[in-house]
């Protein structure tokens, strides 16, 4: 499993940690799919496994996160800053905003960033963690459109070292290749109708 685990800074809950399993296809119902965890402090908040078979990208979402981990070393102090002039007094405001990186699945999203702490204290990772709990459709009444939906969610955020930010994406990385590997070998096609994904 890769672990990310909150260790800079703690809240009055306890750190939080999130750990992100590919799961090994030996039972063919688990080909393709992941089992997420989240603690904060000791409360494990969320557990669920989460598939990507038969999407046609496959694994490559779950990949784009762990590659943003393992290069978020170039998101250090990468900032927008925005100037407003207010029209009645012509004061003139200046404002700082970090850049983050936002990566998403159907069922998780994380927002990215990284800055060093003032007085030398070294470099700090941010991860705000987003994971679907429900995600439902309102309205398509009487076959009408549908106008709305809404998802409940669990978050957290978790406060890391590059170092550690940097061993969760290899970790993933790593495991996401062992899991594509066992498929191969079991002779587990890609997609169960691949007609579906021809171009």
């Amino acid at each position: 499993m890769a672990t990310l685990i909150s260790t800079l800074l703690q809240s009055r809950r306890g750190n939080s940690r999130l750990e992100v399993t590919p799961n090994l296809p030996e039972n063919s119902e688990l080909t393709d799919t992941y089992t997420i965890k989240l603690w904060v402090g000791e409360e494990l908040v969320y557990d669920r496994v989460q598939s990507m078979r038969n999407w046609q990208m496959r694994h490559f979402y779950v990949e784009q996160i762990a590659h943003a981990f393992c290069n978020v070393d170039k998101w250090i102090d990468k900032s927008t800053s925005l100037s407003v002039t207010d029209s009645e007094t012509k004061k003139q405001a200046n404002f700082n905003f970090p850049d983050y990186a936002e990566l998403n699945t159907e069922w998780l999203r994380i927002f990215l960033a990284a800055w060093n702490r003032p007085q030398n204290k070294g470099e700090i990772v941010v991860a705000n963690i987003y994971l679907t709990n429900i995600e439902r459709t309102a309205g398509n009444r009487d076959g009408g459109e549908t106008w709305g939906e809404w998802q409940e969610i669990t978050s957290a955020s978790i406060f890391c070292s590059l170092k550690e930010a940097k061993q969760f994406g290899t970790n993933l990385l790593s495991e996401i290749e062992a899991a594509e590997a066992m498929r191969i070998k079991l002779g587990i096609p890609e997609y169960d109708d691949a007609k579906s994904y021809q171009p």
